[in-house]
Order: structure tokens, then C-alpha cells, then sequence
């Protein structure tokens, strides 16, 4: 039995747990692209998105005061760019649309799913 009294912290994963019920964020935004129609493979959204990653953790794109929503807009249009640069997506006025659909969605989702976390996180007790 572990004795919880002596808990001094919770510490919560936001990045595959609480923010996206499990799913690795790779699927959500994958699921994304599937229902607003973008026209690549998923091995091509998959290099987009690897590529996305690996060029944030070298580049300050991501601000301190950006929060949640503006942070998806920019890897989704990241994603976009890379994609349309290697001929993987052709440039139409759908194009312009894509980052800003997929990355409202992946939002909704998320705050969708913490909304319903409030409740049990609220309900959780501790001596």
C-alpha cells in the first residue's frame, strides 16, 4: 500500500496522455489530414512530420507566450510547407485552408477530451 500522505506533488504528462487520451500525436494529426482531405500518404505525412519535430528542437519557432492552439498552427504549417516543398502536395486554394482546419480540429480534440478530465481530476482526494 503506498501512503499517499506523503505525496508533495502530482506531476502530469501533457504529450500523449492527458492531451490526446493515449493516442500519439502523430495519429491525431494523421486523422486530421485523413478528414479534411489532404492529399498525401501516410509515409509522406509521416517524413513531414518527423522533419516538423526534428527542425523545432533546432529552431526557436516556438515562443515562451505561444500558447496550445498557436503552437499546432505552426507545426501544421510547417507540415504544409515541407510537404507542398517536396512536390508531395500541389499549391491550390485548398492548400491555404489545410493548416488552419487541421490545427482548429487537433484543438477541439484536445479540449474536448480536458474538459472531460476536470471532472475526474477535481474528484481525485488526497490526505
Amino acid at each position: 500500500m503506498f501512503d499517499l500522505s506523503k505525496v508533495k506533488g502530482i506531476i502530469f504528462d501533457y504529450g500523449g496522455t492527458i492531451d490526446s487520451n493515449g493516442k500519439h500525436w502523430a495519429e491525431v494529426l494523421w486523422e486530421s489530414y485523413l478528414d479534411n482531405e489532404v492529399p498525401v500518404t501516410k509515409e509522406q505525412f509521416r517524413e513531414a512530420f518527423v522533419y516538423v519535430e526534428r527542425y523545432l528542437a533546432a529552431n526557436l519557432v516556438i515562443l515562451p507566450e505561444d500558447n496550445f492552439h498557436v503552437l499546432l498552427k505552426k507545426k501544421v504549417t510547417l507540415q504544409i510547407e515541407y510537404l507542398l516543398e517536396k512536390g508531395f502536395l500541389k499549391e491550390n486554394d485548398k492548400t491555404k485552408l489545410y493548416s488552419l482546419a487541421i490545427s482548429d480540429q487537433c484543438y477541439n480534440f484536445v479540449k474536448d477530451l480536458i474538459r472531460k478530465e476536470v471532472d475526474i481530476l477535481t474528484d481525485c482526494t488526497f490526505p
